[in-house]
């Protein structure tokens, strides 16, 4: 879990950790090694993988989920998915309540015949869904954003596969959850604003008086 005080309150939301490519702390036969993925079915890195989630590193060339390459607008060299009804998700601490912005990419698993992108997921912040959407076959990563709502404690960030056809599969990388500004820095935004306002004002009433 991780605490605020920073801007992103999601740990490990590059999925970079652990890197599959080096001693993997997964045992077959969770861990493929063959075809670089893993369906860890714990909480690793500070992600829980359930079901159809798990991590893909893309680092060793051809791979079962893409074939010869993957979508293209991912970060580093590993990504999530969420495959039919698997779930993806985090617990963090917020010191604040209130408005936050959920932010991701979006890609999916090209039509292979006999998998394919089509998923259709929903993305819950305690327990709220805020954004819900069906891929499309072989769609490159997109940056998607939701807003949501913080409480002040234990949050739960979750991405849930809704589709129950076999092998349909979402990408997921470059997850954050903005912070909720604290109370003074509210305050000095508010002065800003009233600062720029009054100094506005002052130069539009001086132009006035030289044109009179």
């Amino acid at each position: 879990m991780v605490s605020a005080g920073h801007a992103d309150l999601i740990a490990n939301g590059d999925f970079e950790n652990p890197a599959l490519n080096s001693n993997p702390v997964f045992s077959l036969p969770v861990f493929m090694p063959q075809s670089n993925y893993v369906y860890p079915n714990q909480t690793v890195a500070s992600w829980t993988y359930v079901g159809g989630a798990g991590l893909i590193d893309t680092s060793q060339g051809n791979n079962a989920w893409y074939q010869n390459a993957p979508p293209v607008g991912f970060s580093g060299n590993q990504y999530a998915f969420v495959q039919n009804s698997g779930t993806l998700s985090q617990a963090f601490n917020s010191a604040l309540a209130g408005l936050t912005t959920v932010s991701w990419l979006e890609g999916s698993r090209p039509d292979l015949g006999c998998c394919n992108g089509n998923q259709t997921y929903e993305v819950r912040l305690n327990g709220n869904v805020i954004y819900s959407n069906t891929t499309p076959s072989g769609q490159n990563f997109l940056a998607v954003s939701a807003i949501g709502s913080l409480i002040a404690g234990l949050n739960t960030l979750q991405f849930l596969g809704l589709t129950q056809n076999p092998d349909s599969t979402v990408f997921l990388d470059d997850v954050a959850v903005a912070a909720v500004p604290e109370a003074s820095t509210w305050a000095m935004m508010i002065l800003g604003f009233f600062a720029i306002g009054l100094a506005a004002y002052r130069r539009k009433n001086k132009l006035i008086l030289r044109l009179v």
